[in-house]
């Protein structure tokens, strides 16, 4: 999930659509790096359901890309 931009950094949540909405206390997965390089991998998610993305700024504010990149 993207780049962060303008020295801010952002976290990320995710659920694979099986659950709720992601939020920073309840999520199936998450970015946690000490940088702005992002990255959340969902293996074998479940393609029949939407997948829930969130963005916490955790640091500072700004903007940030997101990528979704699907390898089967």
């Amino acid at each position: 999930m993207g780049d962060d931009t303008d020295g801010a950094d952002f976290e990320r949540y995710a659920t694979d659509g099986t659950g709720s909405c992601p939020t920073t206390s309840e999520f199936g997965y998450r970015s946690w790096t000490p940088n702005s390089r992002e990255t959340v991998t969902i293996d074998a998610p479940d393609d029949a359901t939407a997948l829930r993305l969130l963005a916490d700024a955790y640091a500072d504010s700004g903007s940030f890309e997101v990528a979704i990149t699907e390898y089967q």
